[in-house]
C-alpha cells in the first residue's frame, strides 16, 4: 500500500529524472517536507541515472543512424557540425577546469 511517504519518494524519483533538478531542488525539498534523507537521495539519483542511461543509449543510436545514412549517400562518415560541436564542448570543459 502506498502511504504518503512512499508517494513522496515516488515524486522524488520522477522529478529526479529532470537533469540537475535532483541536486538543486528535489532532494532539498524532499528533506524539508520530512522524507527520509537517505531514501530521498537514492530515489533522486536512481531517477536521474535512468534518464542519463536512456539519453546515452538513444543518442548513440541516433548518431549511428546519421553516420550510416551519410555512408549510404556516398558522403564521408564524419559529421562536420557534430565534430565542431564536440570540439567546442571539449574546449569549454578544459577552460572550466582551469577556473
Amino acid at each position: 500500500m502506498l502511504d504518503i511517504e512512499n508517494l513522496g519518494l515516488l515524486g522524488v524519483f520522477i522529478a529526479g529524472a529532470i537533469p540537475w533538478m535532483e541536486a538543486i531542488a528535489v532532494v532539498p525539498v524532499g528533506i524539508v517536507v520530512g522524507l527520509n534523507p537517505t531514501a530521498t537521495l537514492i530515489a533522486a539519483v536512481v531517477g536521474n541515472s535512468i534518464t542519463i542511461i536512456l539519453f546515452a543509449y538513444f543518442a548513440s543510436n541516433i548518431r549511428a543512424r546519421m553516420i550510416n545514412r551519410r555512408i549510404r549517400q556516398g558522403k564521408s562518415a564524419e559529421l562536420p557540425k557534430l565534430e565542431k560541436a564536440l570540439e567546442l564542448l571539449i574546449n569549454m570543459e578544459f577552460t572550466d577546469s582551469l577556473l
